[in-house]
C-alpha cells in the first residue's frame, strides 16, 4: 500500500458500496488490506467479520479487541440510558470503570470502546479518557437534535445503510414513552447499492411507526423509480402507503409533511441519510443543502 497505517479500527463491515466491489467478500478483502501494516489493530469482536479481518493483520501488529456483548480486551456492561445520556461499566483488564457520555445508543458506546482501544494503544491514561468521554457532544449530523422549541423531537441523523438505519431507529425507540410515536425520513442514493433500497424500507416500516420517503442524491436515476423500490420492502413489512408510509419526491416537502403534518406531542422525527453533508446531488449537479437547515425551515411554519 501508499501508505501503512500505525491504528487501523474497525468498527463493522456492512452492506455498503457494493456498486463498487461488487460483492460483500470482495468489500472486505478491500477492508483487510487496511490492517496488513499496522501496529494496532482496534477490532469490533461483535462484527461478524472480526475473525475474518483478524486473520490478516500484519502478524506482527498488537490486536485489541473490543465488545459491548461479550467479554474482549476493551469491554462494556450494564449500558442505561439516562437522562443526559448513557452510562455503562467498561473494562480492561483487572481494571473497571464507570463511564458516562452525553450520546445516546449502544452503537455509539461500541464505537467509544474503539475510540478508547486507540487511545490506549498510544498511551493515554483512563484518567483522561473517561474525563473526555465524559465532556464530548455528538458531533454534527449524528443523532444531532433540531430543537426550536417544539413539543417533539426532532433529530437529523447520518444512518444512510441498512445496519445504520437499524441502530438509529432501535435506538430512539428506546426514548419514547407510551404515546409518543417514531417517524422516520429517509431516501437512497442513485447509481449506488441498488440492493439496500427494499431492506430499508422493510427496516424503517418495522420499526418507525410512520415512514416518509424522499430523495437522497438521486444523481442520473429518476428519484419516483429509487423511492418505488423502496417501497417494495416496505409494503413487505406490512405497509400500506397513504397511511403508514408517504412518499414525497422533493425532500424538504417530505421534512415540511414529517414535521408540520404528522408530529404531534412528544413523537420522534429523526431524518436520516445526509447528517452532516452540504449539497445533494442531482444529475450531475450538487445543489447545496442541509437537513439541518430544512429542520428549521419547517418548525418556523407550524
Amino acid at each position: 500500500m501508499g501508505c501503512n497505517f500505525y491504528i487501523g479500527v474497525l468498527t463493522n463491515i456492512t452492506h455498503e458500496h457494493l456498486d463498487y466491489h461488487r460483492t460483500f467478500e470482495n468489500y472486505r478483502k478491500a477492508k483487510a488490506k487496511l490492517f496488513k501494516g499496522v501496529k494496532f489493530a482496534i477490532l469490533n469482536k461483535d462484527d461478524p467479520s472480526f475473525s475474518f479481518i483478524k486473520k490478516r493483520v500484519n502478524p506482527q501488529a498488537k490486536v485489541i479487541s473490543y465488545s459491548i456483548k461479550k467479554k474482549a480486551t476493551i469491554w462494556a456492561e450494564r449500558l442505561r440510558i439516562t437522562s443526559s445520556g448513557m452510562e455503562f461499566l467498561v473494562h480492561q483488564g483487572k481494571k473497571t470503570f464507570l463511564s458516562q457520555v452525553k450520546i445516546f445508543g449502544d452503537y455509539n458506546v461500541s464505537n467509544i470502546l474503539a475510540a478508547i482501544g486507540a487511545a490506549r494503544a498510544i498511551g493515554i491514561s483512563w484518567e483522561d479518557i473517561l474525563s473526555s468521554i465524559k465532556n464530548f457532544s455528538s458531533v454534527q449530523g449524528r443523532m444531532e437534535l433540531i430543537d426550536k422549541g417544539q413539543i417533539f423531537s426532532v433529530l437529523v441523523d447520518f444512518a444512510h445503510t441498512p445496519n445504520a438505519l437499524e441502530k438509529t431507529l432501535k435506538t430512539l425507540k428506546l426514548l419514547k414513552n407510551k404515546h409518543s410515536r417514531l417517524i422516520v425520513v429517509f431516501g437512497c442514493a442513485g447509481e449506488r447499492d441498488f440492493l439496500k433500497r427494499p431492506m430499508m424500507g422493510e427496516i424503517a416500516t418495522r420499526l418507525a411507526d410512520l415512514v416518509v420517503l424522499t430523495a437522497e442524491d438521486p444523481r442520473t436515476e429518476d428519484v419516483n423509480d429509487i423511492i418505488d423500490q423502496i417501497t417494495d420492502g416496505c409494503k413487505k413489512a406490512g405497509g400500506i402507503e397513504g397511511k403508514t408510509f408517504f412518499r414525497f419526491p422533493d425532500r424538504q416537502e417530505a421534512i415540511n409533511f414529517a414535521i408540520q403534518k404528522l408530529a404531534r406531542k412528544d413523537d420522534i422525527v429523526v431524518i436520516c441519510g445526509k447528517g452532516h453533508e452540504k449539497s445533494m446531488c442531482f444529475g450531475k449537479t450538487e445543489i447545496a443543502w442541509s437537513d439541518q437547515k430544512a429542520a428549521r425551515k419547517a418548525l418556523k411554519l407550524i
